[in-house]
């Protein structure tokens, strides 16, 4: 499995080489607002999806942080209470009644669609709703990746973690990467777990000092720092290996006392 970023759609999964789903991701902050049939952000993504060809089978997810509410007009799109019938009929109607002028164009062109043309895009929508907000998404990670964390290094794992994964996201959305699979991220996560054992030297992304001489003059005749400069290792380097994080994400030294 692959993923792309803003290719066909916001998120791209493909599979040898063919999209086999697309995901529009919608973030809304303060309460959750319940998603209906009527609601913008459907429309503007079915504008989108309208844009696909008609015998398209790709899985359409629509995934947001509003609330899809048990026995609502969209409940029928969501893995739960799926009825297919229902949530076409509900858009239907949307699309027949609604007077919101900036869907207008939308409603309009979705109703001017071949009656198996609208079924078959419905069909293949789902709804994932009540995805988290930005400020909780460092709790989800920590959910998901708590099999990685070593103990007491939560803080620095999702600094690495989120700094690899803004890097990653620079490289595919300017295309210098074309997609990234399931197992470069497990092994980003691997290498981060290993880099946070108790015998290695990691280094903390969140650490922004820069060597300097006078930082490290009293312990130029350590043995451990001996033992560094004999393998060439540069200043910069040596400095970092001087640090590594706390328990608590914060620096340590880490400079043999012989």
């Amino acid at each position: 499995m692959e993923l792309r970023l803003e290719a066909l759609d916001d998120l791209q999964f493909d599979l040898d080489g063919a999209p086999v789903e697309l995901l529009q991701i919608k973030h809304h902050s303060g309460p959750n607002a319940s998603l209906s049939a009527s609601s913008i952000d459907l429309w503007r993504t079915l504008n989108v999806w309208m844009d696909l060809p008609p015998d398209d089978t790709t899985i359409l997810r629509l995934v947001t942080t509003q609330i899809v509410p048990e026995g609502g007009d969209l409940y029928g799109l969501t893995e739960s209470g799926r009825d297919l019938t229902a949530a076409l009929s509900a858009i239907e109607s949307a699309a027949a009644s609604s007077t919101n002028q900036t869907s207008k164009r939308w409603r309009a062109r979705f109703l001017s669609l071949d009656p198996r043309e609208r079924d078959a895009l419905v069909s293949r929508i789902f709804l994932d709703d009540a995805a988290p907000h930005a400020e909780d998404i460092d709790d989800a990670l920590v959910r998901t990746f708590r099999y990685a964390i070593p103990p007491g290094k939560q803080g620095v794992f999702l600094d690495q973690l989120l700094g690899r994964w803004a890097f990653l996201a620079v490289s595919l959305l300017d295309r210098k990467v074309d997609a990234v699979v399931g197992v470069d991220l497990i092994a980003m996560v691997a290498d981060i777990t290993d880099q946070l054992r108790p015998d290695s030297l990691p280094i903390n992304p969140a650490l922004p000092d820069r060597f300097g001489e006078q930082d490290a003059v009293e312990y130029h005749e350590r043995q451990f720092v001996h033992q560094l400069r004999w393998i060439a290792l540069d200043n910069t380097r040596l400095w970092k290996a001087m640090k590594r994080p706390g328990s608590d994400g914060d620096s340590r030294y880490l400079i043999p006392t012989n």
